[in-house]
């Protein structure tokens, strides 16, 4: 006889209390149908079935595939052939869209790198166009000519920085 396994018995490995734990449980349990249970009754029903399904499906009469000539099945197969041509073109058609669309986005965006580049160069300029500005203490125009040591280079010094400035703001609007 095992050791059984259950709550009274476990710690001791014991049989005691296994009688009447197994009477309890199954004082609970209905009694089973066994009569359609084991391999016997198993391998009947599947006769069973089979020999319907078998009855089913030869009931009547069967239809064959009629028996194709030679130049009938050449007939399919150019067919076939034809087909598959029409599809291959419309494939080959339709990659070279594709294509031609990709080139077209990749030059898009090329054309857009280039102009984000020419855009943050004429912002760098201007940003350092307003930083010297800045550093000059928004003194008036007329006030540091007339106090500069050399007038004449800082009405060339003005003038190219006027053009700068101009130039760089067009860049910006162009861009915009």
């Amino acid at each position: 006889m095992r050791p059984f396994a259950g709550r009274a018995g476990a710690a001791a490995g014991t049989t005691e209390g296994r009688g009447s734990l197994v009477a309890a449980h199954r004082e609970h349990r209905k009694p089973r149908d066994r009569r359609l249970e084991g391999p016997a009754a198993r391998a009947a029903v599947t006769l069973a079935l089979a020999g319907t399904a078998a009855t089913a499906a030869f009931d009547g009469t069967g239809h064959a595939e009629p028996v194709l000539t030679a130049a009938q099945i050449q007939a399919r197969v150019d067919r076939l052939y034809q087909e598959a041509e029409v599809a291959t073109e419309k494939y080959n058609g339709a990659k070279e869209r594709t294509d031609s669309a990709r080139r077209s986005l990749d030059s898009l965006r090329d054309e857009a790198a280039r102009r984000t580049e020419s855009l943050n160069a004429s912002r760098n300029a201007l940003g350092s166009l307003a930083t010297a500005q800045y550093r000059d203490g928004g003194m008036d125009p007329g006030l540091r000519l007339a106090l500069t040591s050399a007038p004449e280079d800082y009405l060339q010094g003005a003038a190219l920085a006027e053009r700068a400035g101009a130039l760089q703001a067009a860049k910006v609007t162009d861009v915009r």
